[in-house]
């Protein structure tokens, strides 16, 4: 003690050590943490560890020695023997002190012990003590190492359970459930969560794909009009439109797009204007809208081969085969084109007159 007290450390060991080897009797549990003390304090902390790992065989019931060992176990490195060392000593002190489970639970997490971990935590969050919500998230995020998706799903629900006004854990759950595949649930779970209102565009667009997905075109609209507002680019407009249509809201979706030819006229909106009128079965508007794209600017075959059946549609056969012949111009419509045009020549051929009588006809 005097030599501790004087900080000569080496001294307090070799004196130590000294005494250790020439006792007749049971060496006291003191000496050996004085001992390990004094290495401690040179920074020789492995020697310590391997003296109080020498005590314990003495005094295995001693929580201060324990701690301790499993202490300097953690700073050697050794993690997972760590974690088994702060875990024993929870049953040594009598499962009382639940800190001791959690220290034990996270070091098995830093050790990649996922299992273990689990385990551990399942214990700690089985206790009828007050679950504390670290506690929650860190099986979580066990759950997740493990790709056990479903036990994952599980804590983050008890999560909620305690903090239902929580956005970040809604989106977990969301994130979670597209894991699992299960995409109705996830949007379900995203829905909420971007309800909270501190929701970006980005997350928005994000669950309006989601509800294309599951082809649920109206809901996806609503995202996306709730990602841009009312200051949509033309590109965006173009995106609504085309989820508009996928939902049958041809008038909607006819509005985005005035809206942003209007803003930008290009043959490609035309185009795009001319393939939802054409889906709405309005044939005439859609031929003057893939007119319009035809004289803005170059525009792909489709438009002519689309203009080319919306005139088919409307009887008018002539008009039809002149869209048509443009269209044979375009290498990726050629052949269906010159099908068209075929058909349309035999539709427009005069028709057979009666054949002339013969004798034969009129011998009876």
């Amino acid at each position: 003690q005097r030599h501790l007290k004087a900080k000569a450390f080496d001294r307090a060991a070799s004196v130590l050590e000294t005494y250790m080897k020439e006792a007749g009797e049971p060496i006291p549990l003191p000496a050996y943490q004085i001992l390990a003390r004094a290495w401690f304090e040179q920074n020789e902390i492995e020697t310590a560890k391997k003296i109080y790992e020498k005590a314990r065989k003495s005094f295995p019931k001693s929580q201060h020695l324990l701690r301790n060992l499993a202490i300097l176990t953690y700073e050697t490195g050794d993690l997972t023997k760590a974690g088994d060392l702060f875990e024993q000593l929870f049953f040594l002190e009598g499962s009382i002190d639940l800190s001791l489970l959690y220290q034990s639970a996270q070091i098995y997490f830093q050790a990649k012990e996922y299992k273990k971990s689990k385990k551990v935590f399942a214990r700690l969050l089985g206790s009828k003590t007050q679950i504390k919500t670290e506690w929650i998230r860190d099986m979580i995020s066990v759950c997740l190492c493990l790709d056990d998706l479903a036990c994952a799903e599980q804590w983050t629900k008890k999560l909620l359970e305690k903090h239902p006004g929580q956005e970040k854990y809604w989106d977990l759950l969301a994130r979670i459930r597209l894991g699992q595949k299960e995409y109705k649930r996830a949007a379900a779970a995203l829905e909420v969560a971007l309800a909270m209102g501190n929701a970006g565009a980005d997350q928005w667009i994000e669950l309006s794909d989601l509800y294309l997905y599951l082809n649920a075109p109206l809901m996806a609209a609503r995202a996306m009009e709730k990602a841009f507002g009312k200051n949509l680019t033309v590109k965006q407009r173009l995106g609504l439109a085309r989820i508009y249509a996928k939902s049958l809201r041809y008038d909607k979706a006819l509005s985005c797009l005035d809206e942003a030819i209007q803003a930008s006229p290009s043959g490609h909106l035309f185009l795009e204007k001319g393939r939802i009128l054409y889906g709405a079965g309005r044939y005439s508007e859609a031929m003057n809208a893939l007119d319009l794209s035809i004289q803005t600017d170059p525009v792909p075959g489709e438009a002519y081969i689309l203009a080319g059946f919306a005139a088919w549609n409307l009887k008018a056969l002539e008009r039809a085969k002149r869209y048509f012949a443009l269209a044979a111009a375009k290498p990726e419509f050629t052949n269906q084109a010159k099908e068209a045009v075929r058909v349309l020549e035999d539709l427009l051929a005069p028709a057979p007159g009666p054949k002339a009588l013969t004798s034969r006809n009129t011998a009876n």
